[in-house]
């Protein structure tokens, strides 16, 4: 991901993970997040992958604020300009009654764009919601999860599930592969079967909210 920004914000409630990576994998992710700013990819092994997906959906976020800041400023910098062009051509009296009325009129647009992308980025993540791609995330599953028995059927019982983990993944496929990647590594012998009562982690297990958030947070 390459932009025109010179600088990035690495936020303080994302560096928490870096209590969960050795020494080497901290340099990684470091090295990882310098190569995505420069439209580049590094391997990275699965804990590393997952730790970084946290900051790349916050920069792609921080991205887009951006992006819109420079939209708002451009039109106001074109606003403004139109107003110069106007107030020359009328007469005096009338110059401040143009500054007023324009002056409401630009903070009544502002408002105006301010609700608009609002109610966008309110509805944004329902539309993503209703779009859920069932079928990549059992592929993602799959292809990542070696030790445990494979999805084969999507039902709907299971469809409200996968939708609400796949929120928990901010709707993103390369963090919802990695998720299971870094599980797969993670999974201890209990999960694998060596337990009592011959129990083994599931996909329907495995994507449960309590489960998810032991996982991410170190404490399966």
């Amino acid at each position: 991901m390459q932009t025109d920004k010179k600088s990035f914000l690495l936020h303080t409630d994302s560096l928490g993970v870096l209590d969960d990576l050795t020494d080497e994998q901290a340099g990684k992710l470091i090295k990882a997040i310098k190569a995505y700013h420069s439209g580049e990819t590094i391997e990275l092994d699965p804990l590393t992958r997952m730790a970084f997906s946290f900051f790349k959906n916050q920069f792609i976020r921080d991205s887009e604020k951006y992006k819109k800041t420079c939209e708002a400023r451009a039109r106001a910098g074109s606003k403004g300009g139109k107003q110069k062009v106007a107030n020359v051509a009328n007469a005096s009296k009338c110059k401040q009654k143009v500054a007023n009325v324009a002056d409401s009129d630009s903070d009544s647009d502002s408002d105006s764009d301010s609700d608009k992308e609002k109610e966008v980025k309110d509805l944004s993540p329902s539309a993503k919601a209703d779009a859920v791609p069932y079928e990549k995330i059992k592929d993602a599953y799959n292809e990542n999860i070696k030790s445990f028995a494979k999805v084969q059927i999507l039902s709907n019982k299971r469809k409200p599930a996968i939708k609400k983990f796949f929120a928990m993944m901010d709707h993103d496929l390369e963090k919802t592969a990695a998720y299971f990647s870094y599980f797969e590594a993670r999974a201890t012998s209990h999960h694998r079967g060596e337990n009592d009562r011959g129990w083994r982690a599931t996909f329907d297990f495995i994507i449960r909210e309590d489960v998810v958030t032991r996982a991410i947070e170190g404490s399966l």
